[in-house]
């Protein structure tokens, strides 16, 4: 019930606030809007349209996220909660890989410091920052394949520097996770020219540790 809860709170933010918000692709929002009304066979038709007038060049680069977020749709597996946010995700990294463009990442990445600041040390807010922060990757994935460095910098700008012991540190996000959650599994962070967030993963083993999440949501779903 807990999680249930934290989920829907980060729900708020996602179906909520993007549309007045984020100024981005028209699509992009029809089809988060079909998504938030649970109208998910009709969200699916709209991301194929999408998908086949993009470049071929974009359409191989996002194809295996693409793939996945369309089953994940159809899927009766997850809650309305998670198609949400995996859509918000793709289209994140859809958004950057085809227009070069960051509104829907800019927006997690304030909706990450929101919580940073609320949360104050305590823990608190450490489930929906996981949540956004694994949201986030795939586009910021992406990112750091291009080494642009301009946008991962415009990106890190609304994140609290609390974040980070110093310019010239690791940050200790991951290290903060940990000892707040011992033992649990997340993503790795590191720094590049300042307090600028990348990602270390590589794309094969983030879909590795996506499908690991996604078979204990199942599971834990059966149960």
């Amino acid at each position: 019930m807990k999680n249930q809860l934290v989920i829907g709170v980060i729900i708020v933010f996602f179906a909520v606030f993007p549309f007045q918000n984020v100024k981005a692709s028209s699509e992009f929002d029809t089809i988060l809007q079909l998504v938030s009304a649970g109208n998910y066979e009709e969200s699916v038709k709209h991301l194929h349209g999408w998908f086949t007038h993009i470049e071929a060049a974009d359409q191989e680069a996002l194809l295996m996220s693409f793939e996945n977020v369309i089953a994940d749709l159809s899927s009766e597996e997850l809650s309305s909660e998670d198609k949400l946010v995996n859509v918000w995700s793709f289209i994140a990294a859809a958004e950057y890989e085809t227009s070069n463009s960051t509104d829907y990442l800019r927006f997690m990445t304030a909706q990450l410091d929101r919580l940073w600041l609320l949360d104050k040390g305590t823990g608190s807010k450490l489930t929906e920052m996981k949540q956004i922060y694994e949201a986030m990757t795939p586009a910021l994935q992406l990112v750091l394949a291009e080494n642009d460095l301009k946008t991962m910098r415009a990106l890190a700008e609304p994140v609290s520097s609390q974040l980070f012991i110093g310019t010239d540190k690791i940050p200790v996000f991951e290290q903060w996770i940990q000892k707040q959650s011992v033992g649990a599994d997340v993503v790795t962070v590191s720094i590049v020219t300042g307090s600028v967030v990348i990602i270390s993963l590589t794309y094969a083993s983030w879909r590795k540790y996506v499908g690991e999440k996604r078979r204990k949501r199942i599971r834990n779903h059966n149960d």
